[in-house]
């Protein structure tokens, strides 16, 4: 008889499962529906389960529902510190027995077992053993060992027996994780679930056919040839075929070869039906799914061929411990997605993907193995399979910001179509993200040396008088450049106390403030780093107490050579360039020591919104009507510099070109130009136990301008820093005009 028990405290549960050893039993133990996933997927048999009502994110009847699928003949006892009035649905004529158990109770439940699984296989008859008066209805804090569950647990000290209100956890607060076998002769694999029902533990269990066919001796040996192949070993072994890696003699070509046991062609409809799925499998045709390439007839053998995929299976990528950046990530769950959207739309009845089934290749590139086949009398769940292949995804999930992807694709229950194209969009963002990063990289050099490079041969004969000391005035006059416009003096505009909508509706107020009228510019930034070096041994007073220790300085990478176009009214990265073009590149700790420098302070984000968008909660400072050309935002952006027909520039603006993007106050360029830095900090989504700085506002590569001044983007760390962001002070007081304020 083998038994599993579960139970989250530890004591409890050492102490029963040594007793039910002593009788003889196999007993595998664990502390969580989790765990005990992972056990049943390993077993062989298993006869008895006896588990604890509560196990935390998941209940045992969701446990016992998930193994059944695999063990249909499993008797279950359920235990419990709880009164489970109201649950019986859900215990569904199992035994129940409240704590404290006597051991020989549950001896003798599972001798009845025992009796029920040689005779009929028919569930127990439903037992109940009221506890003792004096039993505690909870587990007490005071046991070191113990783990009160947590989702159901009452809130209040319970009276004896209390019903617990039987709570679902939602979904968003369970992370789970069940074992997987990876194949015969694989290690067993975590994989991360999420949510609390008996589907999601389902979706962890495999069948142990394939592992029982496997330890049988394999039908075709190694060297055997069979027709123009030349079998080299076996793959996997199911209970109708066997499939094999095999070469295809003269052309030497690595298939797959699937053949048909021979014992199976005793049933008359085998090869019918073994022929009709060759059918199907040549007629899907996409360059994500292998290709069917022969099906043929050889003595007694009854086989067919396919493309070996390249590269390697998501299981062997577990194995070898290869993982992927959410980017890469999003690319194969794109790929994978596109292959069985186009399959299902026309039809095509599939089996389920396993680990064996999707490659990734070295360039990153994702195939599947052709696992269609005809229409059986069980219609696929599209949704549930979406985020059985995702589950599955999760093991290979390099860092947080990879799983919370993988989590959120879970949760938005898509169909192949939906998650093809949830891919596609997250793809657009990751390619927005990378766009902007290259801009600032030696491929922006590239573009800048391309620019230079038409430059007509007489220009290089001025450039080199300018080596020799004409400086700006030359590059002026080469480039044709615009004349040098006047530096514009920062101001401040006054936002009154009181009242206003923040976000998403929420009601909040705050005291008056004053708020720069436009972003930090480049001149501006100058005239702080010069007071800096003229004082270096004041500087350290401006920076802030948790800065880096590595950090030594606020100047922005490549800072000489924008400072050097903005003052020459030059380019930079192929853009024109100005003094009041807003400062970028800048991390938090230099938007915040220039802050105190000025005397000011970096806005938080609920002043930030507030000079935004008014008290009214408008959707932009100018109201509520979109005008793409009203702000600076990237619908016309072009990374190689072409872009800027919409709103007419194609990166930052200078603030003083600002005039549509404007607040009720007047606070120029909120909507678009550049994001801008808070004096914020929150957790990172994708990192519960990291603060970062909150980042409020878009920017001029920015394609969604919904919610553009309420939504929230979280940096890295605060020692990030990109082409978009900038950033503006505010003061608790009336400014007083000094040099400071001036370019």
């Amino acid at each position: 008889m083998v038994v599993l028990y579960v139970d989250p405290n530890a004591e409890v549960r050492a102490t029963r499962v040594a007793s039910l050893a002593e009788q003889g039993y196999t007993v595998h133990e664990a502390d969580d529906a989790e765990t005990a996933v992972g056990l049943a997927q390993n077993l062989l048999e298993l006869n008895v389960l006896i588990c604890e009502g509560v196990l935390g994110e998941f209940t045992g009847f969701d446990l016992r529902d998930a193994i059944t699928e695999k063990f249909p003949e499993l008797q279950t006892v359920f235990t419990s510190r709880y009164d489970l009035t109201g649950f019986e649905e859900a215990i569904n004529g199992c035994p129940l027995v409240y704590d404290p158990v006597p051991v020989s109770k549950l001896i003798s439940i599972i001798k009845e077992a025992a009796v029920t699984v040689s005779a009929s296989g028919q569930n127990l008859e439903a037992v109940v053993v009221q506890a003792a008066a004096t039993a505690p209805a909870v587990v007490q804090a005071s046991q070191a060992t113990a783990k009160v569950p947590r989702p159901v647990a009452p809130a209040a000290a319970p009276h004896k027996n209390e019903a617990p209100k039987p709570v679902k956890p939602p979904a968003q607060t369970a992370r789970a994780t069940a074992v997987v076998g990876t194949g015969p002769g694989k290690v067993a694999r975590a994989v991360p679930v999420s949510g609390s029902d008996t589907g999601v533990l389902q979706a962890a269990l495999v069948s142990a056919d394939e592992d029982e066919e496997y330890k049988k001796p394999p039908l075709l040996a190694p060297e055997t040839v069979l027709g123009n192949y030349i079998i080299k070993e076996r793959l996997y072994a199911e209970p109708d075929t066997e499939s094999y890696i095999a070469v295809q003699q003269g052309v030497h070509r690595e298939v797959v070869l699937v053949v048909l046991k021979p014992e199976k062609i005793v049933n008359p409809s085998a090869i019918s039906d073994f022929q009709e799925r060759q059918r199907v499998k040549a007629a899907v045709a996409h360059p994500r799914i292998a290709p069917l390439y022969e099906g043929l007839q050889i003595g007694r053998y009854h086989f067919y061929t396919r493309e070996m995929p390249h590269g390697m299976t998501v299981d062997k990528l577990h194995e070898t411990g290869e993982k992927f950046g959410e980017k890469i990530l999003a690319d194969i769950i794109g790929h994978i997605a596109e292959a069985m959207s186009y399959a299902t739309h026309r039809g095509y009845h599939y089996r389920m993907l396993s680990g064996r089934d999707v490659f990734v290749d070295s360039e990153h590139q994702a195939s599947i193995v052709n696992v269609f086949r005809p229409a059986g009398s069980r219609t696929r769940d599209f949704v549930a399979d979406t985020k059985k292949l995702l589950y599955m995804l999760r093991t290979i999930a390099d860092g947080p910001r990879a799983r919370h992807l993988i989590d959120d694709l879970v949760k938005e229950n898509l169909d192949w179509e939906g998650l093809r194209q949830q891919a596609i969009e997250f793809q657009e963002e990751f390619r927005e993200r990378s766009l902007l990063k290259r801009a600032d990289t030696k491929e922006a050099q590239v573009i800048e040396s391309a620019r230079q490079s038409r430059v007509p041969v007489w220009a290089y004969a001025v450039a080199g008088v300018l080596l020799i000391g004409l400086g700006a005035v030359v590059v002026q006059r080469i480039t044709g450049g615009p004349k040098l416009a006047a530096p514009v003096e920062q101001t401040m505009k006054l936002i009154p106390e009181g009242k206003f909508l923040f976000r998403r509706g929420e009601t909040k107020e705050l005291p008056a403030f004053w708020m720069d009228t436009h972003e930090v510019t480049i001149g501006q930034y100058a005239m702080f780093l010069d007071a800096l070096e003229k004082d270096s041994a004041a500087a350290k007073a401006y920076d802030h107490p948790d800065q880096p220790k590595a950090k030594k300085n606020h100047r922005p990478e490549r800072w000489e050579a924008y400072l050097a176009a903005a003052r020459t009214g030059g380019f930079f990265n192929n853009q024109p360039m100005d003094l009041n073009c807003p400062i970028v590149n800048v991390d938090w700790w230099d938007a915040f020591a220039f802050a105190k420098w000025r005397g000011h302070r970096l806005p938080s984000e609920e002043e930030w919104e507030r000079g935004a968008r008014g008290t009214d909660g408008r959707a932009f400072p100018w109201g509520t009507e979109n005008r793409p050309a009203s702000a600076n935002l990237g619908t016309d952006y072009d990374p190689k510099g072409k872009g800027g027909d919409v709103d007419g520039y194609n990166y930052w603006a200078p603030v003083n070109k600002i005039v549509e993007d404007l607040s009720p106050e007047g606070i120029a360029g909120m909507a678009g130009n550049v994001e801008e830095w808070t004096s914020t900090w929150s957790t990172h989504p994708d990192y519960p136990d990291l603060l970062v700085p909150v980042v409020r506002g878009g920017h001029f590569a920015q394609k969604t301008p919904s919610n553009v001044l309420s939504s929230r983007t979280y940096a890295q760390s605060a020692s990030e820093a990109t082409l978009a962001r900038g950033f503006r002070t505010v003061s608790d007081k009336a400014p007083e005009m000094d040099t400071k304020s001036k370019s």
